[in-house]
């Protein structure tokens, strides 16, 4: 294999057409460059200059050798470049994993420091399950993950640092009535008898099984409870919400979706011309920006509802899912057609946006169910 320093030194003659200048380029000294370029010829087994009094000329040797020579150095200089950015957070990616209420309350701010701390290295959160997370570090598909002491494991891993962060407080949440309601402190021996709803970890939301649905960016689980009393007050509400924040979750799918296949027409190009020039392509982009926006004004209109009309949030929550299901799910298909042939493989993520989209319509209800839903509340049920 070739010395890369030798390469160096003899590209430099090779340009300037002499050993002298040469030296002074790299700062060394004449007899330095000499022995560097003698060194490569003894490597190569050819003369690479003949070596005139005043001129210094390449040989045949020399001509063929100096585009790979440049070839070489213009790669190592990308490769430290790159390397270079990668050591001072000019580059890469930070994989992280979290779990649900660090997502919510730890994690926004932290992200918003390190963006604007480094804001060319990509952050990517994980979607796996807390409790993967230690052993996902392990196997070095994660860089860092926020943990709670539950998910640590009984056996320490060998290849995983944990560092303390924080304890968290613990919220005891009571009827308004209850006996206990008043203080600001409560100690567990105040809470021997005490009737509890039935958890269990991690979401104490009862027992908990996994679904195996087509979605594999994040986990969904199917929450069930024997036995005890039914919870006191109207649950129309809550639903409503969830459905509304379904459907704001699928109407930012759909956008992104279309932003991605919007990029993409401009940039394939096909008999020479962008494929967004073409009508086929321009009008599926038009249909699914209609769908997009239809969508999202309906999504708005509930949002505002929910703050400054809740009497209108069961009829405008059903709106808004029944739109954003079908949306959703229209333009993603439609990207996907788009792209075409890459859209179907696991080289491209377009087709991650598709399963969420199919999940996500059919979460708190279905198109069907929510338009049967409209139907009956505006009396034509």
């Amino acid at each position: 294999m070739l010395n890369p320093g030798r390469l160096r030194v003899f590209a430099e003659v090779y340009e300037r057409r002499s050993f002298s200048r040469a030296a002074e380029a790299l700062s060394f000294t004449q007899p330095a460059v000499s022995r560097q370029v003698a060194a490569l010829e003894q490597e190569v087994g050819a003369r690479l200059f003949d070596r005139g009094t005043r001129t210094v000329r390449p040989t045949q040797a020399g001509d063929a050798l100096f585009p790979h020579a440049r070839a070489v150095l213009a790669r190592l200089a990308a490769a430290e470049s790159e390397l270079d950015a990668l050591r001072e957070l000019r580059a890469g990616q930070l994989r992280l994993g979290s779990f649900s209420s660090a997502n919510v309350s730890l994690l926004p701010e932290a992200i918003q420091r390190f963006a604007a701390s480094f804001p060319d290295v990509e952050l990517v959160l994980s979607g796996s399950d807390p409790e993967e997370h230690l052993e996902a570090i392990e196997r070095a598909e994660l860089d860092l993950a926020l943990v709670s002491e539950w998910d640590i494991p009984d056996t320490p891993l060998e290849e995983v640092r944990l560092v303390p962060l924080l304890d968290d407080e613990l919220l005891l949440a009571l009827p308004a009535g209850h006996k206990l309601s008043g203080r600001r402190q409560i100690r567990l021996s105040d809470l021997t008898g005490v009737r509890w709803i039935e958890g269990a970890h991690p979401d104490c939301l009862g027992p908990l099984e996994r679904l195996g649905l087509i979605d594999t960016t994040r986990g969904y689980y199917r929450v069930t409870a024997e036995g005890g009393d039914p919870l006191p007050g109207e649950i129309s509400s809550p639903a409503d919400k969830a459905a509304l924040a379904f459907a704001a979750e699928l109407v930012g799918g759909a956008q992104r979706a279309l932003d991605m296949a919007v990029d993409y027409a401009k940039e394939r190009e096909q008999f020479g011309r962008p494929i967004g020039a073409y009508q086929a392509v321009s009008h599926r982009l038009a249909n699914m920006l209609w769908h997009t926006e239809e969508a999202r004004s309906l999504t708005y209109y509930a949002a505002w509802c929910a703050d400054a009309e809740p009497e209108s949030l069961s009829l405008a929550a059903s709106m808004a899912k029944a739109r954003a299901s079908d949306a959703a799910t229209a333009v993603t298909h439609d990207a996907i057609q788009t792209f075409g042939g890459i859209g179907f493989t696991w080289e491209h993520d377009i087709h991650f946006f598709l399963k969420r989209a199919r999940v996500g319509a059919q979460l708190m209800g279905g198109a069907r169910q929510h338009r049967d839903r409209v139907a009956e509340l505006v009396g034509l049920g």
